[in-house]
């Protein structure tokens, strides 16, 4: 490749720092030490992921994207449910709570309440399956009992 060319980042790809940073080690069956990726790209699908690649390899990595935690032992917060509430995707103030994240710049934070409001709304979808089973089941038991009689 012209030099040109080599000095351009990948398209779809980020540099692997700034805000744009995730934790990635790569380790190479070849080599003794471990480098972090040089660029990354996040994919947010309903498992978030991402692809990451090294200048000085041909080959595309890849893994699940979760928050990274971060070791600062001054106490941490815990939540209650209740206020897990303002992540949710129908949530009043959505649009306030996604610029706070996104002005956050942690990327691993932005496809970890992405996974939560796919989960959640599996869990919605599932609630109301379930609902309507055991009306249905209890449809049912009632007609069982009256072929009982």
């Amino acid at each position: 490749m012209s030099a040109t060319v080599q000095g351009q980042d990948p398209i779809g790809f980020n540099p692997n720092r700034g805000v744009h940073y995730i934790d990635y080690p790569i380790h190479l069956p070849h080599e003794s030490t471990t480098q972090q990726a040089h660029y990354t790209q996040a994919i947010m699908a309903p498992n978030p992921l991402v692809i990451a690649l090294r200048r000085d390899s041909d080959k595309v990595f890849s893994k699940p994207l979760y928050a990274s935690p971060v070791y600062a032992f001054d106490g941490k917060p815990t939540y209650a449910t209740g206020e897990l509430d303002y992540l949710k995707a129908d949530a009043q103030g959505r649009e306030f709570t996604d610029r706070l994240i996104d002005r956050e710049g942690d990327l691993s934070l932005k496809a970890e309440v992405h996974r939560f409001h796919m989960l959640t709304a599996k869990l919605e979808r599932l609630e109301t399956v379930l609902v309507e089973n055991e009306e249905h089941w209890g449809q049912l038991a009632a007609a069982k009992l009256g072929v009982i009689r």
